[in-house]
């Protein structure tokens, strides 16, 4: 996908969501349909994720490109710190109606240049100049994927990432708490099921606030059992918190024990190709972390991207956990405001002077 293209989708998400729930509400006081208000946005938001894929996966159309360079890079989430490995192939491609690409994208008039995801697997298996096979939309053949990747490949790459695990469960809890609390049941077995389920949703939004708000786990020494020297790339400074209620402004504060999440590069024997991965280590434990300095490490030769840095403390996590533990209290408190200020505005509605002069209305017709 080219740079039109992801402009194109952030513009969609961007403005399409706050044009489809307003054209939505409006529609829906014309149709007297109010949850239409809600339906729109969510139906943009399932084009904007889910509308390539489905449209490769419909009108995708096979073809073959060269490798031109391989990617690999380690992601550093900020905050948490946690990491994960992106994995990205350089194609060279000339598929019918190349003109019809993204202008960023195109090399020649019959040629187009695209970086396309791939999973560790066929990453590790792809050598530069070879071909291999990828589907691309026929009318916008900057738009593509790799043959091999399918949708389940990019489900369990984006389920692999716990901050978006977190995310997806807190999400969901709390919608689904948001509905079971707007209702109303006279049934004691209903009653006892909703308040089973807001249990539920109310122990999956406070599990996902500890998860979320936790530090990466340290490598343990036992996981790696082979040595190599490796070169720094970067190093990423983990040293905030998210709030402090300590100073006025509530800004965010020092943690107490920083640390740094380094980001390695080295070729382990078996491999026989450079690899890129990341430990986290107390800051100033490891001196000369700039780009490109050697380091010592240790990994695992069956998992080469584990390792852990020579000479390094790790005591970050245990050290920092009470102010961690202060973030994930105050933004449960704001979920969980949230979540009570839904359910007393929908209590309000359901028993507005509307339903109220009805009531009373019928009754008067009773009698």
């Amino acid at each position: 996908m080219g740079l039109v293209d992801g402009f194109f989708l952030l513009g969609l998400f961007l403005f399409g969501l706050p044009l489809a729930a307003l054209v939505g509400t409006l529609l829906g006081k014309l149709l007297n349909m109010p949850r239409l208000g809600g339906c729109l946005p969510g139906l943009v938001l399932l084009v904007i994720i889910f509308g390539v894929p489905v449209a490769l996966r419909v009108s995708g159309v096979p073809g073959a490109a060269h490798i031109v360079e391989k990617r690999e890079s380690v992601s550093v989430l900020p905050y948490t710190g946690t990491w994960y490995n992106r994995y990205d192939l350089v194609l060279h491609a000339k598929p019918p109606g190349a003109s019809r690409a993204d202008p960023s994208s195109r090399s020649w008039t019959d040629s187009i240049t695209m970086s396309l995801r791939a999973s560790r697997e066929i990453f590790d298996r792809a050598r530069v100049g070879q071909t291999i096979g990828i589907t691309y939309l026929p009318f916008r053949p900057s738009i593509g994927k790799l043959t091999e990747r399918s949708l389940l490949d990019l489900i369990r790459e984006v389920l692999a990432v716990r901050d978006i695990v977190v995310g997806i469960v807190l999400v969901l809890s709390l919608l689904m708490a948001i509905t079971v609390s707007r209702r109303s049941p006279t049934n004691p077995v209903m009653r006892a099921a909703k308040f089973v389920v807001l249990s539920a949703c109310l122990v999956a939004v406070i599990g996902s606030m500890w998860v979320g708000y936790q530090n990466p786990a340290p490598i343990s020494e036992y996981a790696v059992n082979a040595a190599a020297i490796g070169r720094v790339v970067q190093a990423r400074r983990i040293d905030r918190t998210l709030f402090d209620f300590s100073n006025s402004d509530h800004s965010s504060a020092p943690l107490e024990q920083p640390f740094d999440v380094v980001e390695v590069e080295f070729t382990p024997p078996l491999l026989a190709q450079v690899v890129h991965a990341a430990d986290a280590v107390d800051s100033g434990t490891v001196r000369g972390l700039e780009p490109g300095t050697p380091v010592r490490i240790r990994y695992d030769v069956s998992t080469p991207r584990t390792i852990r840095i020579d000479g390094a403390t790790r005591t970050y996590r245990a050290t920092n956990a009470r102010m961690m533990t202060q973030d994930a209290a105050i933004m449960l408190a704001v979920v969980l405001g949230f979540l009570g200020l839904s359910t007393l505005l929908a209590r309000r509605k359901h028993s507005s002077p509307r339903n109220g002069g009805s009531s009373g209305g019928h009754r008067g017709q009773t009698r």
